[in-house]
């Protein structure tokens, strides 16, 4: 698999990340796990058209509690 290159400096690569957020569903505190990448050059925190479909799923899913 060819890793995508980084939009912010355009010299490192992307690896894909998981990360934790917190959102609150009825009072209740709920964590997801998103994806974004990590330029290997520049260290930028990026989420491509991909991620931000996943992780907009994955709010959603959790927002309905399911």
């Amino acid at each position: 698999m060819e890793l995508e290159l980084c939009p912010i400096c355009c010299v490192g690569h992307l690896h894909e990340q998981p990360f934790t957020t917190t959102i609150t569903r009825e009072g209740q505190q709920v964590d997801v796990e998103l994806l974004h990448g990590i330029c290997d050059h520049c260290q930028s925190e990026v989420a491509g058209e991909g991620h931000a479909s996943f992780n907009k799923r994955a709010v959603q899913l959790a927002s309905s509690g399911k």
